[in-house]
């Protein structure tokens, strides 16, 4: 069986959610060989990526950041965004607005567990 965890992509848009998925994720952030925080281009980013990679790097963590665009969504980016990357984990924060908002307009949580074809650690 593949390892998990040894080529993380870390999906930030410095939401609450994100950072909670940060903190939880830390010890298999330290264990990864190669950790990639990755942006959505249009993203809302209360907290800066580079902001991310020093606590991280505080945390013993050493990180690279790329930004992506996708014309399907985040959600679908997020996913070609892992597997461009050969990430064998994405972590990431999930329903980041109302239930009832994405059961009605969709989105990036519910893309991505439709989509991803890799484990995806989700916190809320």
């Amino acid at each position: 069986m593949p390892a998990v965890g040894s080529r993380i992509v870390l999906a930030w848009d410095g939401s609450v959610q994100a950072a909670r998925a940060v903190g939880a994720a830390l010890p298999f952030l330290r264990l990864a060989q190669q950790v990639t925080v990755t942006t959505a281009g249009e993203a809302d980013r209360r907290v800066p990526a580079e902001a991310l990679l020093a606590y991280l790097a505080r945390h013993e963590v050493r990180a690279q950041s790329e930004s992506f665009a996708s014309a399907a969504g985040v959600g679908k980016g997020l996913v070609e965004q892992a597997a461009r990357l050969r990430a064998d984990l994405l972590v990431m924060g999930a329903y980041g607005h109302s239930r009832l908002r994405e059961l009605v307009l969709g989105g990036v949580t519910r893309q991505v567990l439709v989509d991803a074809a890799l484990p995806v650690f989700m916190v809320h």
